[in-house]
């Protein structure tokens, strides 16, 4: 054969020969070299595989010098990984849309074809195609999952800041007056906050470095493992495809000669039938035995995270494997910051036995105490009779009783759970599904390995399942804990409304900072009450008809803010008629006030203003379940019991029920008992049931005597009001229930 066609003036052999010397020049270089885009990171400068270096640059001033002082530089790097890995979970999204897009069209074509083969087989391919869709979406999904754990890293970032910030300016502030005023006495105070800021920050520190790996860890982990599903399913999908194509005749025919008839409709169900099947047996196979807990709490709130809390503080309990279910992102909370002057609208009185039972268990010590208002004077009164109940203590006897003067304390909500889970994070040991939806509750089988057939299962979006040895239900009053236990929870609606909201008054409070006062006063249509928050601040709890609740919503700031001052000084008719009008509240109660004669210093402050976005309304309802125990099961919270906010109790009685489960448990298990078993949890039950029945009953008798305008019962409460106001140990005996005293919890809490 003739080769002069591959004369060496041709371009192509120049190149091929150039190419022969580069790689025999690169040929002394590691074997790494040969491999397109290999190195030992991915870095630039780092561990390159060429080998070179790059030139020392002269070091000058430029913005990335001033980093530190502008913002944290792990945030803002790590918000670049979140945003990218945001744009690939859409990208993905994206193509599994159009995945289905595209069996779709391949569907339709096929039918138009006239080609009965074509046809059957466009079809199921198409089908396997919208499947591979899926697949890419539920990798997106997951892979959202992941990112949400790298949020958490941002976010705990981001809160670890200002502890710098501080210790930095002080350090700064200490520098400058040792250079102008070397004798300064200011400087041995700023040394002692420098002592505390650099405690607080290493703290901080220490808690960022726990989470980072952790979470960097369960992001990644979680990443690959969606990997490896997709492609593993995408595979058998793609063989069973291929089944499909096989069955399509696709020799040529002699123009004139018709194809022989199709006869592969029944071959080519069945190939999607075995599809399902194999994705079936997969995803049993690989998701392999529940993890197996002793107690799992479905629920995040403040019932949930306390008993977890109180389990985990515990030194007998402390060795059991617990687990938390929370649907919410609790990232968000763990990082809960307000401005001093801003509070939410979900505020809860805690009594001091609720106090002092955080406090064992170490949780107090995290709740932002600025934000926490003890009160220690109740105003109590009916709308109709004026007639007045006033809880106050002998302060003087009071402490020779050993007995705390505070009333309670109101705190957020969201302040309490936030320091609920700072104490969590610190004790460590519970595992925290968070973001993670409860599909479904079932009883376990019983296997070669493991007999679970009277264990509650939890399965969890993705596939996840945990059995536990006790199922914890602090899930709401919609619990599907005690769904799946089939314990009944019965009660009413009250056709009422409660409507909260953030108000500033004129004032601290007639008694100022130091004698914070509650006021509550019982209308015909519900009570409505102010209690104290720091400050200037108030929360307001009115419970009311569904119409007025709507248009306490719909008013204007300045309009509803003269509602609520009417409320505490304007007789029944004339706060009904202000509730007809859409508008000009403002004004019309301007000129009621004129001619309505009241004492001042007997009802709260004047409100002022109206925190924006706070104003909102819930239905309120009365429920009790049955029992708040199960095999296996156990209920606490409003998942047990949802009562009538009149008396404020709602938040202190979940408190109550963890205090007496968390004890049960620590029977149970220091005395070598099964602490899921019915007769277990027995004690529990017994101690709970009755003293919530008795005070759920109490709140809705209250609520129906005094949601009576008028009638012989409206006389006689108030003679029994004026009765109990006069005399001091019936008075102090309530005041005992509302501070938590009267109802004891065993003096051996843990």
């Amino acid at each position: 054969m003739d080769f002069q066609f591959f004369s060496s003036n041709s371009k192509g052999v120049q190149e091929l020969e150039r190419m022969s010397q580069l790689s025999r020049q690169d040929s002394s270089r590691s074997l790494g070299s040969t491999y397109m885009n290999r190195s030992l990171s991915i870095r630039s400068s780092k561990g390159g595989a060429s080998g070179t270096q790059t030139p020392a640059r002269k070091k000058g001033f430029s913005f990335a010098s001033l980093r530190g002082s502008i913002q944290p530089e792990l945030s803002r790097r790590l918000y670049q990984v979140i945003k990218s890995t945001n744009n690939l979970v859409s990208s993905h999204e994206a193509a599994g849309r159009e995945r289905e897009t595209i069996a779709k069209q391949l569907s339709e074509w096929g039918e138009q074809t006239g080609d009965d083969a074509v046809s059957d087989i466009s079809d199921k391919v198409g089908v396997v195609l919208s499947e591979l869709g899926a697949q890419e979406e539920t990798y997106a999904h997951n892979l959202d999952e992941a990112r949400g754990l790298l949020k958490t890293i941002r976010n705990t970032e981001k809160s670890v800041q200002p502890s710098r910030d501080a210790k930095g300016k002080i350090a700064d502030e200490i520098q400058r007056l040792k250079l102008k005023e070397p004798q300064s006495p200011r400087l041995v105070i700023l040394e002692q906050e420098l002592v505390r800021a650099e405690a607080e920050n290493l703290v901080a520190e220490a808690q960022l470095t726990n989470i980072t790996r952790k979470k960097l860890k369960e992001a990644y982990e979680a990443e690959f493992a969606a990997v490896i599903d997709r492609a593993e399913k995408q595979i058998i999908l793609a063989k069973h495809g291929r089944r499909l194509l096989d069955l399509l005749d696709d020799s040529a025919v002699t123009p004139g000669d018709a194809r022989r008839p199709y006869e592969n409709g029944n071959a080519a169900r069945q190939v999607l039938n075995d599809a399902e099947d194999d994705l079936k047996s997969y995803a049993e196979h690989n998701a392999g035995g529940p993890d197996i807990y002793d107690v799992v709490c479905v629920g995040g709130g403040p019932a949930g995270l306390s008993l977890l809390t109180a389990l985990r503080s515990n030194p007998t309990t402390a060795g059991l494997r617990v687990a938390l279910v929370e649907a919410q992102d609790l990232s968000k909370v763990r990082t809960w910051k307000l401005p001093p002057d801003r509070y939410s609208n979900r505020c809860s009185s805690l009594t001091p036995t609720s106090a002092l039972f955080l406090d064992r268990v170490g949780a107090w010590g995290h709740v932002q105490r600025s934000r926490v208002q003890p009160y220690h004077e109740m105003q109590v009164w009916d709308g109709v009779t004026d007639a007045r109940i006033e809880f106050e203590w002998d302060h003087a006897a009071a402490q020779a009783q050993g007995k705390t003067k505070t009333i309670a304390y109101m705190t957020e909500n969201l302040n309490l759970t936030s320091g609920l889970l700072s104490r969590i994070d610190e004790l460590g040991g519970v595992d925290v599904y968070e973001g993670a939806k409860v599909e479904s509750i079932t009883s376990g089988k019983d296997t070669e390995e493991l007999d679970f057939s009277e264990w509650p299962i939890v399965h969890l979006a993705g596939g996840k399942q945990l059995a536990a040895r006790l199922l914890v239900g602090a899930d709401g009053a919609n619990s599907p804990v005690r769904a799946f236990a089939g314990i009944e929870s019965r009660g009413w609606d009250y056709g009422r409304h409660g409507v909260v909201a953030t108000l500033e008054l004129e004032g601290p409070g007639w008694g100022g900072d130091d004698m914070k006062i509650a006021y509550q006063r019982f209308l015909p249509t519900g009570p409505v009450a102010m209690l104290p928050m720091p400050g200037n601040y108030s929360t307001l709890v009115w419970s009311t008809t569904p119409a007025n609740a709507a248009l306490l919503k719909s008013l204007s700031p300045k309009d509803f803010v003269a509602l609520v001052n009417a409320a505490f000084r304007l007789g029944p008719v004339d706060l009904g008629f202000m509730h007809t009008l859409s508008s000009g509240q403002d004004d019309e109660l301007s000129w009621r006030l004129q001619h309505t004669q009241f004492n001042s210093q007997a009802i709260p402050q004047t409100v002022v203003g109206v925190q924006e976005g706070t104003v909102a309304s819930f239905p309120l309802k009365m429920r009790h379940a049955d029992t708040y125990i199960g095999e296996r099961v156990a209920l606490v919270g409003d998942a047990a019991h949802t009562i009538h906010p009149l008396a404020g109790q709602g938040l202190n009685q979940g408190q109550g029920d963890v205090a007496s489960l968390a004890r049960t448990i620590e029977y149970a298990v220091s005395h070598g008992q099964d602490l899921g078993a019915r007769m277990s949890l027995e004690p529990y039950n017994s101690e709970r049931y009755a003293a919530n029945h008795v005070l759920l009953g109490v709140c809705d008798k209250l609520h129906k005597i005094y949601s009576a305008g008028s009638g012989p019962l409206v006389p006689l409460r108030s003679l029994g009001l004026r009765a109990v106001n006069a005399m001091g140990p019936l008075k102090g005996f309530f005041m005992d229930q509302a501070a938590g005293n009267g109802i004891k919890f065993p003096s051996k809490l843990f």
